[in-house]
């Protein structure tokens, strides 16, 4: 799997981790050092690292979880979804929070959780970038659409043609006419 391979761990992390840092709130309790004596002031960037760290390794025990699997399949089923929809490709880490169950929320890996915004995510392919990739996608459910109409339109087509054949040549239907009528004594209509 392609999100198993190191290079592509290392991305998620850094761009997980360069956002969450970015969050006010985050930066809020970082700068909360300025009310410290100053002094103390000189170990900002330490505090700052130290939750840059804590955030990077809850984003690498969300990366290398068994919980990770489910949040992968679902992601992939969401791409599959709106590429048959015909819309963009896109990936929310809201998308991926929802998934998590709530055992896997605790800890760390929780708090990393509720510290990074739903909003955050990637366009991964749009109609714009890949016409042909869409095109090729809807002539194939419409072959998927016609092809299945003609499935169930065969056997029916085949059972009104062979009624037609099963009658013997020469015989007519079987229909009263008013000779017949007046012999079984009921009324011309």
């Amino acid at each position: 799997m392609v999100l198993a391979e190191p290079a592509v761990q290392a991305r998620i992390d850094s761009r997980v981790t360069d956002t969450v840092m970015a969050d006010p709130d985050v930066q809020k309790a970082v700068d909360a050092v300025a009310m410290l004596p100053p002094r103390l002031q000189t170990f900002r960037p330490a505090i700052e690292d130290g939750a840059r760290s804590v955030v990077s390794e809850g984003v690498q025990t969300v990366l290398t979880s068994p919980a990770f699997d489910t949040l992968i399949t679902a992601a992939l089923t969401s791409a599959q979804t709106q590429l048959v929809n015909g819309q963009p490709v896109t990936f929310t880490l809201g998308q991926a929070k929802a998934l998590v169950p709530a055992q896997d929320r605790t800890g760390l890996a929780g708090q990393v959780l509720d510290l990074i915004p739903n909003d955050v995510g990637i366009t991964v392919l749009t109609p714009a970038d890949a016409p042909q990739l869409y095109t090729a996608i809807d002539l194939l459910a419409s072959l998927w659409l016609w092809t299945g109409l003609l499935a169930i339109g065969a056997p029916i087509g085949a059972l009104v043609v062979s009624r037609r054949y099963l009658r013997p040549r020469g015989t007519m239907p079987a229909r009263l006419d008013s000779h017949a009528l007046d012999r079984l004594g009921c009324p011309a209509r």
